[in-house]
């Protein structure tokens, strides 16, 4: 040490960067993952422009679908982006893969709690209300079922933080923050400027231009149609199993440690030429993405140190290669799992007690079971079209049980809302009444989740088209879970409540166990 120093100032000095040192060893490795400033520059100009285009789109949308209460929504949704991203930042949160993850399923969300509203809106105008009455009505009759969403949504975004870790966290952050945004920009501000505009009287007499068209909710069977569905699911669930058992998952370097290296070009990939260059590492797998010649990657089941991966990263550069690369060790690969597995069950748990809370037993077992189904479906569609199972699907697994619980929960509102309406609560319904309660319902949510399914699935396809390949296998999950949960929530879900209210309803009613007192005669008759 030099400089101007007593010798007790550079003893307490010596002392001090000494205590730095740890006399253990650590036992946990480092997760190293590096991006060129060109490879990374690529993925966020191609975010920001999915994001403007998905924006554009879904604005269109609601436009179309409900005029100037479309165009109030899109104000709202701009609203929602805005603050998502101003809070993101304050709190210090890095956007990461599974962040934009996270942020697909907010938008869906976000767009969800518009549709709902309008749709409520357009159930009081069919009721032969006035403009005026049927948007408050409209408006308060869709909050129980927003918020039942929300918060089950909600609730797995705190125990995904609580539990999980890395990317995992990361998409917790930026769901719980697109919950309370959702709630601000898309309920409580998309009904004041709603009211606001509806008390100009302007639209009195043409509450189409305001809302747009009002049709009667058409009559169809889907109790009767959902053993189609049913049938479809359980024979992609067992054909997926069979291929999980005779071939196994496509398990990326995430699960099984190694090395991936993602390779951009402007030129088409020589793979001759850069098989070369890593021809002394174990080389597990190679290919282009979907639809493109100039984006690709290599697997290496061997962890590269620094010095290798140098001297790779400059081989391929001078081949005009940018690399991202992507490093998982063996330790680390399995505290991701098992904490993942670990928050994604505790999740289920928390869904559970709120549901049976807030409807009942029931309502929370079919909801819990369509869940399963849309993750099997999902977990199957990979099985069998050997697609690789990196850990973003942990994202889009997470993402689907957010969308799952969300779509259900809306349809078993409404049977709940309907049970009440047509029934007054009634205790036991006949064969009859069940399946006509299941149906009614079905037919009246059947226009929000189609809907959502569209904006949600317009911003999918959108980053897939711009080619965002690092969350290629992110949005086919989605895709295929959005499908999945779309079919559950309407057909099959009724028909699995439908199929345990029955059930619950055919036990004999327990006998009442408290004592009665004794007759005796001359005493007490």
């Amino acid at each position: 040490i030099q400089g101007n120093f007593t010798k007790e100032e550079a003893q307490t000095l010596v002392d001090l960067i000494n205590s730095g040192s740890l006399p253990t060893k650590l036992s946990e490795e480092a997760t190293p993952k590096s991006v060129s400033p060109s490879f990374g520059a690529e993925t966020i100009t191609k975010t920001g422009i999915a994001g403007i285009i998905t924006f554009i789109l879904i604005s269109l949308i609601l436009v179309f679908k409900y005029r100037i209460s479309g165009l109030i929504g899109s104000v709202c949704l701009f609203v929602y982006a805005l603050l998502v991203f101003i809070i993101y930042n304050a709190v210090g949160g890095v956007l990461t893969l599974t962040g934009i993850a996270a942020l697909v399923l907010g938008i869906g969300m976000a767009v969800d709690s518009i549709i709902i509203s309008n749709d409520r809106i357009k159930d009081e105008l069919r009721k032969g209300k006035k403009l005026i009455p049927a948007v408050n009505e409209g408006s308060k009759s869709s909050l129980k079922a927003i918020i039942d969403a929300n918060v089950t949504t909600l609730l797995v975004g705190v125990i995904l933080y609580i539990f999980g870790e890395s990317s995992v966290k990361g998409f917790a952050t930026m769901l719980i923050i697109t919950i309370f945004v959702t709630i601000f920009a898309c309920v409580i501000l998309y009904r004041v400027l709603q009211i606001m505009t509806v008390k100009t009287k302007v639209f009195n007499d043409n509450e189409k231009l305001f809302i747009g068209s009002v049709h009667e909710v058409r009559k169809f069977n889907y109790v009767k149609f959902a053993k189609k569905p049913i049938i479809v699911s359980l024979s992609i669930i067992t054909i997926g199993l069979i291929f999980v058992l005779v071939r196994g998952f496509n398990f990326g370097v995430d699960f099984t440690g190694g090395t991936q290296i993602n390779l951009s070009s402007s030129e088409p990939l020589n793979f001759n030429k850069i098989k070369e260059i890593v021809k002394d590492y174990d080389l597990r797998d190679y290919d282009t993405y979907l639809n493109s010649k100039t984006e690709g990657y290599l697997k290496l089941n061997d962890t590269l140190n620094e010095e290798d991966e140098i001297k790779v990263k400059s081989e391929l550069k001078a081949l005009g290669i940018d690399t991202s690369v992507n490093e998982i060790s063996n330790l680390v690969t399995s505290n991701l799992t098992k904490n993942a597995i670990k928050a994604l069950i505790y999740s289920i748990i928390a869904i559970i007690l709120y549901v049976t809370i807030r409807f009942n037993f029931n309502y929370a077992a079919s909801g819990i079971l369509m869940l399963l189904h849309d993750l099997l479906i999902t977990l199957s569609i990979f099985a069998i079209f050997n697609i690789s199972v990196d850990f973003i699907i942990v994202a889009s697994l997470l993402t689907i049980v957010g969308y799952s619980i969300n779509d259900t929960i809306v349809v078993f509102d409404r049977i709940r809302d309907n049970r009440n309406k047509l029934y007054k609560n009634k205790k036991k319904l006949t064969e009859e009444e069940l399946e006509n309660l299941v149906n009614v319902s079905s037919n009246e949510t059947i226009t929000r989740n189609v809907w959502t399914s569209i904006t949600t699935v317009t911003a999918i396809i959108t980053l897939l088209c711009v080619g965002l390949n690092d969350i290629l296998t992110f949005n086919i999950a989605i895709l295929v879970g959005l499908i999945a949960g779309t079919i559950s929530s309407l057909l099959i879900a009724p028909k699995v409540w439908m199929l345990l209210e029955r059930r619950s309803m055919d036990r004999p009613e327990e006998e009442d166990d408290e004592p009665t007192e004794m007759k005796v005669k001359g005493v007490n008759f």
